[in-house]
């Protein structure tokens, strides 16, 4: 049984008529970063405030390392960063963390101590005594992300840590956030809409629509069980090679693209590939070019909410 620090199950919560989360069941493996996706409104932020004990389940259960969310336990694990962290307009960069540390249960030593530390770390150290309603978006962000790691929690819940950033700002953060997770061997489930920039680090994912669980597991099978086999063939002789794979029912589909290059699916990718070869061997073809597609998380997330592109594997998954 894999080692889980995060288990939900038949979560659902209610605001009034309306069912924010509808029975969802999902888990998030010790030490592994763990993308949390979906559409806006479909129970993300919801989610992640029950997790943390911000909010009651209206049933179910949220389980911390065993422990049920919102207990002391549970929270002394967790670290939050929100979407838009609220700040002190009287208190600097380096007063704000020493009173969050203060409050999470660290001597005033330690909290200083751990607070120079993480601004050092966010190379904020330039900026402690200023007021942190002064930064920039992004450097508000690092502050966020610094006061969720001031009593050293053993997870890390992210809501949108990049949003409304310009490219240099959340390659910083998440510059900042890989580096974080190597030295402090932590558990991150990380909520964001910048997909192509979250498959740059996450292993597992959950996807979620409408309250619900649509997709979870690894990312790599998850890619796998989506890419169906999907090639580009460049030769001396497409159109040889195409009426052959077809003829020895190879391929599920075959077309020539707009630069003349065939376009391939196949149920077999393995013998597709060993079958090209022998073809062109027997034919004397050159194989000038032949690429497997590589599927993005933000094709996933396309096929399976926005229902563009091929969608048939989605209840296989």
């Amino acid at each position: 049984m894999k080692n889980n620090a995060i288990e939900i199950i038949d979560l659902v919560k209610h605001f009034g008529h309306f069912r924010a989360v509808d029975v969802l069941t999902m888990q998030v493996e010790t030490g592994t970063i763990h993308g949390f996706i979906g559409p806006n409104g479909a129970g993300k932020t919801t989610t992640m405030k029950i997790i943390t004990g911000a909010l009651s389940p209206s049933s179910g259960s949220v389980l911390i390392k065993g422990y049920t969310a919102g207990t002391i336990e549970a929270k002394r694990l967790i670290g939050f960063s929100p979407e838009f962290p609220n700040f002190y307009s009287d208190m600097s960069a380096l007063k704000y963390l020493t009173f969050m540390g203060s409050v999470s249960g660290l001597t005033y030593r330690e909290s200083i101590r751990k607070a120079a530390e993480l601004l050092d770390f966010m190379n904020l150290t330039a900026f402690r005594n200023k007021m942190v309603v002064k930064f920039s978006a992004g450097m508000k962000k690092k502050v966020g992300l610094a006061q969720a790691m001031m009593h050293n929690p053993e997870i890390l819940l992210l809501d949108e840590p990049t949003a409304n950033l310009d490219p240099t700002a959340r390659l910083e953060i998440m510059d900042d956030l890989k580096k974080l997770v190597l030295e402090a061997n932590l558990t991150v489930l990380i909520s964001s809409h910048v997909l192509a920039e979250l498959e740059q680090i996450v292993s597992n994912i959950s996807l979620i629509n409408k309250g619900k669980l649509v997709i979870g597991g690894s990312l790599m099978e998850i890619r796998s069980k989506f890419a169906k086999g999907k090639f580009t063939i460049s030769t001396s002789n497409n159109q040889l090679m195409a009426d052959t794979l077809v003829k020895a029912e190879i391929v599920s589909s075959s077309k020539f693209d707009e630069q003349g290059r065939l376009m391939i699916i196949t149920q077999k990718p393995d013998e597709f590939k060993r079958f090209v070869s022998k073809i062109a061997c027997d034919n004397e073809i050159v194989v000038n070019f032949i690429s497997e597609e590589d599927i993005s998380l933000d094709s996933i997330y396309k096929s399976v909410i926005l229902g563009i592109g091929e969608d048939e594997n989605v209840a296989n998954i």
